[in-house]
Formats: structure tokens, sequence, C-alpha cells
């Protein structure tokens, strides 16, 4: 099994691959060589950035939940503040 390649890696196979067949110069088959490994470079990027985006929504769904955590706690300091002065009024 091969090294799994970047993004930035598979899109600029893609863009390699798009240089070629515009051009215009290649036989059909070639042409069409170059388009199945363009197009696999397409889905690989897509892939990778499917992946990203749900890390980002993972990371940012963390960060919230501890926001909220941290909210409720400072909540729940004043509150025992609050009813602690009032109990020993």
């Amino acid at each position: 099994m091969g090294k799994t390649r970047t993004f930035e890696e598979e899109l600029k196979q893609l863009e390699a691959e798009v240089s070629l067949m515009e051009k215009g110069n290649l036989p059909l088959d070639e042409l069409i060589a170059h388009f199945r490994q363009g197009t696999e470079a397409a889905k690989n990027c897509y892939h990778l950035l499917q992946k990203a985006e749900n890390d980002i929504t993972i990371l940012t769904e963390e960060v919230s939940r501890l926001a909220d955590t941290g909210k409720e706690e400072k909540q729940n300091e004043c509150t025992e503040c609050i009813e602690g002065k009032t109990e020993n009024n």
C-alpha cells in the first residue's frame, strides 16, 4: 500500500493532468488515461476536504462544549457565592 498523499500533492497532480489535457495534442488513449488519473486526484481531494471539514466540526464542537462548561462553572461559583452571603446574613 502506498503512502497517502496530502491535499496539496493531490491538487498538484490534478492540475498537472488538466494542463496536459488542455494542450490538446494527446492521442485519445493517453487523454483517457490522464482524465482517469485526474479524476482519481479530484476524488482524493474531495475526500481529504471532507475529512478536514469533519475534523473542524469535531474540534469546534469540543471548544463550544468547553466554553459552555466554563460558563456553567462560573455561574455555579456565582450562585454559591450569592447563596453563601445570603445564608451568612
